[in-house]
């Protein structure tokens, strides 16, 4: 528990809305769990408006248990976008300020909530934090090459005073743009109440899981080729893809490979209990990314019991660092993934252990323990 309650803004540009429940609800997480243990959490993010104003405006809501200040900047595009976007922040803060005394800013995504972090330690007096999510250092992606850009990030990581990326992997990349800052890797979290073990049931079938976002990063060309090649060789493999929403191309790209209906199934939308319903109805999680950082759904399958079959990317394996929890291989290896799933038994696995694992490692105990230590080491409490 932190020695004293004090007030601790989360300065993010995704959390989630009715619009976009899935938006940043990793940040919502760890938001939840630091409430839950005792911090004062309020909530700032910046978001698109839908309507046709012209000027920036903040509005308030209450989030399930949190107060969130919603920044909404005009439609635009472009370079002009991240300008708005960052004004906007500004403006949120001199709102939420009128009511809530800030004593540590907590940045999520130093780009571009970073900027606004800057702005509100230059103007008043406010040191920030960052917990790094974003998959935009990875070399696999272009971003970082823009010398620009790389020079704006590394003046908001030079003065965060610790940065924390979710996974050792996501850390390393980072120190390539600026090691001048403290780094703690603290990882995502895992509401080990609502993921909970699977029953035990008997059945001949073996049924495998994949819950994602299907964005390009998911390589679903790629797990619809596994897919594929595992149902025609194992009839008793059923397979679940679980998407946030739905997209008529990839189940068009199934049907041109012949997928058997009786062996995929599509759903969308689904809530967290929903999602962890779904984990708790199958024997394996499948995840064929071609870069990631540490993905939620993995520490939610773990805290469910499953075993992982998944790319070795990002920090994946420090997720599933030992054969027990699961296996892994290299990035786009069709192959592979294949022989694992055609090859794969539940009877090598046990489930307890593996919730053992999140239990330890992505608990909301656990996690939030870390980040009280680090606000009591900046703010000296």
């Amino acid at each position: 528990m932190p020695k004293q309650q004090r007030n601790i803004l989360f300065l993010t540009t995704a959390f989630p809305n009715d619009q976009y429940p899935f938006d940043g609800i990793f940040v919502y997480r760890h938001a939840r769990a630091l409430s839950r243990y005792g911090e004062s959490i309020v909530v700032l993010t910046a978001r698109e408006s839908v309507h046709s104003e012209k000027e920036i405006y903040v509005q308030t809501r209450d989030y399930k248990d949190l107060q969130v200040y919603d920044a909404y900047y005009p439609l635009v595009k472009g370079p002009l976008k991240l300008k708005k976007k960052v004004e906007a922040l500004k403006k949120g803060y001199d709102a939420l300020i009128k009511e809530h005394n800030i004593d540590l800013v907590h940045v999520h995504f130093s780009y571009p909530a970073g900027f606004a972090a800057i702005w509100i330690k230059e103007n008043f007096n406010i040191p920030y934090i960052i917990t790094e999510h974003s998959s935009m250092f990875n070399p696999y992606r272009k971003d970082m090459r823009f010398k620009i850009l790389r020079k704006l990030i590394k003046k908001v990581l030079d003065n965060a005073e610790i940065i924390m990326p979710v996974s050792d992997d996501l850390g390393m990349h980072m120190k390539r743009i600026s090691s001048a800052s403290h780094y703690e890797t603290i990882p995502n979290v895992v509401d080990t109440d609502t993921f909970t073990l699977k029953k035990d049931t008997e059945s001949n079938q073996l049924k495998v899981l994949h819950v994602s976002s299907l964005a390009e990063p998911k390589n679903t060309p790629g797990l619809l080729k596994v897919i594929k090649e595992v149902t025609s060789k194992r009839p008793d493999i059923i397979f679940t893809i679980v998407g946030e929403h739905r997209d008529e191309s990839i189940e068009a790209d199934a049907n041109k490979l012949e997928i058997p209906d009786t062996q995929l199934q599509f759903l969308y939308k689904l809530n967290e209990q929903e999602v962890a319903k779904q984990m708790q109805q199958h024997d394996v999680f499948l995840l064929f990314s071609n870069y990631e950082n540490l993905p939620c759904v993995l520490i939610e399958a773990q805290s469910s019991g499953l075993p992982i079959l998944s790319t070795n990317v990002g920090g994946i394996k420090e997720i599933v660092p030992q054969k027990s929890l699961g296996k892994l291989v290299d990035r786009g290896d069709v192959k592979s993934m294949v022989e694992l799933l055609v090859s794969f038994s539940k009877e090598d696995y046990n489930k307890e252990e593996i919730r053992e694992r999140a239990l330890s490692e992505y608990s909301e105990k656990s996690v939030s323990d870390k980040y009280i230590e680090m606000y009591n080491r900046v703010l000296k409490t």
